[in-house]
């Protein structure tokens, strides 16, 4: 792991932690941090913070781009056969067929 793929790591859990105080500075941080991951080729993180990205586009009303985020990190983990994640997104997918917020990391402690 280097310097890079730490910054995005870093710059997602500031935006998934800011996401419900602060839309628009957690917006800012989870797409430095998409750009960081996808540049270093971090694609289960990417896909992490792809849900992140749903939960706010979501929160703007922007519910076809969160579905569609949603669905390209369900192809990530399955492509990655990570076992937790799918079922992580399932919940979202469902929440935003609900209208209900989609759980977010922070959420989960």
């Amino acid at each position: 792991m280097g310097y890079l793929h730490c910054e995005g790591l870093a710059c997602w859990l500031m935006g998934d932690g800011l996401a419900a105080e602060a839309a628009p500075g957690a917006e800012d941080y989870v797409e430095r941090a998409l750009r960081i991951l996808e540049e270093v080729d971090a694609r289960n993180d990417l896909a992490r913070a792809m849900l992140t990205r749903a939960a706010l586009r979501q929160t703007a009303g922007d519910v076809a781009t969160a579905r569609q985020l949603l669905n390209q990190a369900d192809a990530i983990f399955r492509a990655l056969g990570t076992r937790d994640e799918p079922a992580r997104v399932e919940a979202a997918i469902a929440a935003l067929d609900r209208n209900s917020p989609i759980p977010l990391l922070a959420e989960r402690r």
